[in-house]
């Protein structure tokens, strides 16, 4: 009975039908190439779109196990020909190859049908090209036509040469997963970018594929191999000590990144550092112009770390079963930063995780323990030399990870971050806030002040006040179960070069320079470490008093409940003068504004800008002060408009944000209980002789008639 059964199983199963394995993928950057490789036994396919690094792709290929490189129209003949097939390529070294997939061999022709608008000079007929490589393929051999091109071309060529069994197509395409059956072929899609692979499996009935899966996938096991060939071509994270000699090291196949000063590293180990849930090591770093596509906004350069992260969450017993739990981040770029000289934070580069090799940040998850996720992390460096780097990552959940990474022992230990403020730490509900290291000057970073102006130059930093209540366990082996903490967290100041301004004399607001100032637009700060940039601003030269002022207006706490903050003011030099009585040309009290227009002169030339023949300036000084309980904005542009004599109304001219008391742009921030006094000048004609202007305000609007003015 037993041996019956053995019979009948083992005819209803029968002989094993013959599989064909293709590993596909297009787009690649040989800076960000997966660390991985084709598996035996399958044939791999680069359906072109190769970039940077020309000299290394033969070695890269190699080592990843692909055997195939199908050049699309714009690829170079050049990279890595002895893998390269094109049968409509003109100069092509080979236009078809026979390789094993799975144990049986296939033929692989490959074709380019470029975009409408491009040149294909150098293409031949694909349709006639294809045929002609046809001609010498043995009967009864699977052919597979590799396409970089549009899927509805590369279909009609299917139906144009019936012999084809499969063709694989690398092009925007649609993105779709399935295969397409085209006649007896099957048409499939090549993943782009390198960040996944496509793998397709195919039953063989002599030339035909008779059944076709073909599925994309994320490959996760890491190949010494390709790594070791990037590393041969400087593509890879190196050891942390390599940073030493940086600026002796071999240039970077793109344009050599800014010089990173280095001095001595952690004696070339792998930094780790361990919560209660997960381990981090960092096992290189290297420093780059471009990461794939990506590269650094502030004119500084990219850190590319190697970042390995392990699970180490015990298993739960959950219903007499041992349960995993994930350990995950809902989005990394809030939790890893670096701390650049102790005093600059480096962000994640906001479009890095689209490139291959780069770990997950959104939905970061590790779901076992003992399971490891491998990959990079690249991070938007200051323009400014390094002198030492440290990794943070903030885990409300498990407790924080600190791991110092390089420090340069030439540099003085800690001299930027160890600096002194120039007053006592200013504090409020979500900062607390200093200034650093006063500079005025005539000259900065190459520029010349106008005439009658001067550059300010103040370092500020600051670090987050916000808090929340913690598992106290996290951060303390020895709390008792169910206790608290209470644990800081970061806070962004949002349109912060909108919402800081020097104030001279009390009265004169100027926002900083966005081409020389380093803080960034919306700086994030960090709960423990006391980080920022420098603002550099250009006011007149003549001030008696310096003051920063920053203001937090509807800043969101943790529990996403909004406040508003107490403004911040540092008082940088000398002492602000008392109020002044302004007796005006005109004045109204509008609402909570009180807007006084005072002294009126003309001007052929204001602010460099020479009003032209037959024209003038007419110049007016304007005083608004706030006699509300909250900031107020103040619209220069659209609140204070020239009227001519037929009532036709003009802003004011753009020499008045250029000028040396001029507004700030568009908009003027009027705090509470404060004034703020400005210029806006008009281009007139000389014919003008009784001036009007327009006022727009929250309850009135009036057309008011200035003194005349001669000649």
């Amino acid at each position: 009975m037993i041996r019956t059964l053995l019979l009948v199983v083992l005819l209803a199963i029968g002989p094993a039908a013959a599989q064909v394995v293709i590993v596909s993928t297009a787009g690649l950057h040989a800076e960000t190439l997966l660390e991985a490789r084709v598996p035996d036994g399958s044939l791999g396919v680069v359906a072109g779109g190769l970039r940077g690094a020309p000299d290394a792709w033969g070695d890269l290929l190699a080592a990843g196990g692909w055997a195939v490189v199908a050049p699309r129209w714009d690829d170079p003949l050049e990279l890595a020909p002895e893998r390269l097939v094109s049968s409509d390529r003109v100069g092509s070294p080979r236009t078809w190859v026979v390789h094993d997939a799975g144990g049986l061999r296939v033929a692989v022709l490959a074709v380019t049908l470029p975009p409408h608008g491009h040149a294909a000079a150098e293409l031949r007929d694909a349709e006639g090209a294809v045929r002609e490589a046809l001609a010498d393929v043995p009967d009864g051999m699977p052919v597979v036509l590799v396409v970089a091109g549009d899927r509805a071309e590369a279909a009609a060529l299917l139906r144009g040469v019936p012999r084809i069994a499969l063709a694989l197509v690398a092009g925007a395409g649609s993105g779709d997963r399935t295969p397409v059956r085209v006649g007896d072929a099957w048409l499939v899609e090549a993943p782009w970018g390198g960040a996944h692979w496509g793998v397709t499996h195919a039953e063989v009935d002599g030339e035909r594929f008779v059944q076709v899966a073909h599925r994309i996938v994320a490959p996760r096991e890491r190949s010494e191999a390709v790594a070791e060939a990037k590393r041969r071509h400087g593509l890879v994270a190196a050891p942390l000590d390599a940073l030493l000699d940086a600026a002796a090291a071999p240039a970077q196949p793109a344009a050599p990144a800014p010089e990173t000063a280095f001095g001595a590293a952690l004696d070339g180990a792998v930094p780790a550092g361990a919560n209660r849930a997960a381990i981090v090591r960092v096992h290189g770093a290297r420093t780059v112009e471009r990461y794939g596509d990506v590269s650094p906004s502030g004119g500084g350069a990219l850190l590319v770390l190697e970042v390995e992260f392990e699970n180490v969450i015990p298993l739960t017993l959950v219903r007499e079963r041992e349960t995993p739990t994930e350990y995950r981040f809902q989005d990394v770029s809030d939790h890893a930063y670096l701390v650049v000289n102790g005093t600059r934070l480096a962000r994640l580069a906001p479009d890095a995780e689209r490139t291959p090799g780069h770990l997950p940040v959104r939905s970061f998850s590790i779901d076992r323990p003992g399971e490891r996720v491998r990959g990079n992390l690249v991070f938007e460096l200051p323009a400014e030399a390094a002198h030492s780097l440290e990794f943070r990552l903030y885990d409300f959940a498990h407790g924080h990870v600190t791991m110092p990474l390089v420090v340069d022992a030439d540099a003085v230990p800690g001299a930027a971050a160890a600096a002194e403020p120039l007053t006592p730490l200013a504090l409020n509900e979500i900062v607390e806030l200093g200034a650093y290291d006063l500079q005025v000057a005539d000259a900065l970073d190459g520029r010349t002040a106008p005439e009658g102006m001067t550059f300010v130059s103040v370092e500020l930093r600051a670090r987050s006040m916000f808090t929340f209540d913690a598992d106290a366990s996290a951060f303390d082996p020895h709390a008792a179960a169910g206790e608290t903490t209470v644990v800081g967290t970061v806070s962004d100041w949002l349109e912060a070069h909108r919402y800081l301004h020097l104030v001279i004399d009390g009265v004169h607001a100027y926002t900083a320079d966005m081409d020389t100032s380093t803080l960034p637009p919306e700086p994030r700060f960090l709960p423990d470490v006391m980080t920022g940039g420098r603002v550099v601003f250009s006011v007149p030269s003549n001030f008696a008093s310096l003051t920063l002022r920053a203001d937090f207006p509807n800043a969101r706490l943790p529990d996403r409940s909004v406040i508003r903050p107490v403004p911040i003011e540092v008082a940088l030099y000398g002492d602000t003068p008392a109020p002044l009585e302004r007796a005006g040309l005109w004045s109204v009290r509008d609402d909570t504004l009180e807007v006084t227009l005072g002294d009126l002169h003309v001007a052929d030339v204001f602010a460099g800008i020479d009003a032209g023949a037959g024209q003038r300036f007419i110049v007016l000084d304007v005083h608004v002060r706030n006699h509300g309980e909250r900031p107020e904005w103040f619209q220069t542009a659209e609140q204070l408009r020239h009227a001519d004599a037929r009532g036709r109304q003009s802003a004011p001219h753009a020499a008045t944000f250029a000028g040396p008391y001029r507004p700030t742009e568009p908009n003027v921030w009027v705090p509470d209980g404060a004034e703020r006094t400005f210029q806006v000048a008009y281009l007139v004609g000389v014919e003008e002789r009784e001036p009007r202007v327009a006022y727009r305000g929250f309850t009135l609007a009036e057309t008011v008639v200035l003194p005349a003015i001669g000649e």
